[in-house]
């Protein structure tokens, strides 16, 4: 959010807000939003394929709550036969690494390496705001938006 430029870009999931939503939240909180010449455009994903081998049932949801807590985190799938956990995710905003550090207990696989993607539903859009007088203006901003379900990052 720049109290500068009276702007803010938020990276969300488009299956679970609009810039609409996003501006109706931005303006509960008294700020004047406009999506006047606002674009959503599409984020690029990847997905990484994590071996589940030897870990237990009580490992993988603690790793799956852990990830679910992660911002850049999209989505996480179990495979077919239970063999795998497949992670999709933002790697502008969370890396492989740190993906390997939430998940202790589950090892990359090999023969996967990350897949991009691009319509996997994260887009950023970026909104004008009006209202802002100073810095605990995009403080406030930044803080509501940003723990909202959905919304992976706001600049």
């Amino acid at each position: 959010v720049s109290l500068e430029l009276s702007n803010a870009t938020v990276t969300y999931e488009h299956t679970r807000h609009s810039p609409e939503s996003l501006a109706e939240a931005i303006e509960d909180m008294g700020f004047e939003c406009s999506l006047t010449n606002a674009m959503s455009t599409p984020v690029q994903t990847e997905t990484k394929v994590f071996s589940k081998a030897g870990c237990s049932t009580d490992s993988i949801q603690q790793a799956r709550s852990a990830l679910a807590q992660t911002k850049g985190v999209v989505e996480t799938e179990e495979s077919a036969g239970d063999q795998s956990l497949a992670v999709t995710f933002v790697p502008s905003l969370v890396s492989v690494e740190r993906l390997g550090e939430v998940m202790s207990c589950l090892v990359p696989d090999a023969q996967e390496g990350p897949s991009p993607r691009s319509s996997s539903g994260v887009e950023a859009v970026k909104m004008r705001i009006e209202g802002m007088v100073c810095l605990s203006c995009t403080t406030t901003i930044e803080g509501k938006i940003g723990k909202l379900k959905g919304v992976e990052k706001i600049k």
